[in-house]
């Protein structure tokens, strides 16, 4: 039991050196408008675009579609659908490299707001830590993970066309997820 911190001790270390490196290239789309198709983000799948302000700096605007299932008080399953229109700023925090992967990862922060339309309105609000890896050899695309916690703000609850049980709460606390595959398009 007492090897135990020493051995954490040395994996930690060997972690350390493993990822640094002298290693590095540079990627910079300053200016740089980019488009993409995303898992996640405000609905199941969406085409979210993006300015890049800088090397650490970007703002994304996405549709996202987001199905909708419901019974009514017939008991007729209903399937209809929204658009959730997200917007929201990233900032880079820190890159690190990978020389064995030729790689490339941003690590940063994200803050999302949005707002769907359709047969019903719900607005979203998220704040979260955002991963976007880059490789040596495919610099005008990126692959980017969001990882985050916000809430949903419900605005059909009242609605007397979608009954709903009691105790559904206007605001609920959400997990915000998105996997984006990002392709630079040029100035």
């Amino acid at each position: 039991m007492k090897k135990l911190p020493l051995l954490f001790a040395l994996l930690i270390s060997a972690l350390t050196a493993f990822t640094q490196s002298d290693y590095s290239f540079e990627v910079d789309h300053t200016g740089d408008i980019s488009l993409g198709v995303a898992l996640g983000g405000g609905g199941i799948v969406g085409v979210p675009l993006r300015y890049n302000f800088g090397p650490t700096s970007a703002i994304e605007l996405g549709a996202f579609y987001r199905p909708v299932l419901y019974v009514d008080e017939f008991e007729n399953l209903i399937t209809s659908g929204s658009v959730m229109f997200v917007f929201g700023p990233q900032l880079s925090l820190g890159r690190t490299f990978k020389e064995h992967k030729r790689k490339m990862n941003s690590n940063g922060l994200f803050l999302k707001g949005g707002h769907s339309f359709g047969l019903y309105s719900e607005s979203l609000a998220a704040l979260g830590w955002v991963l976007e890896g880059f490789r040596e050899e495919t610099p005008n695309r990126s692959f980017i993970f969001e990882l985050g916690a916000g809430l949903s703000f419900r605005h059909w609850v009242d609605d007397p066309f979608l009954p709903l049980p009691d105790g559904v709460a206007n605001t609920t606390f959400l997990i915000y997820w998105k996997v984006h595959w990002n392709w630079f398009l040029g100035k």
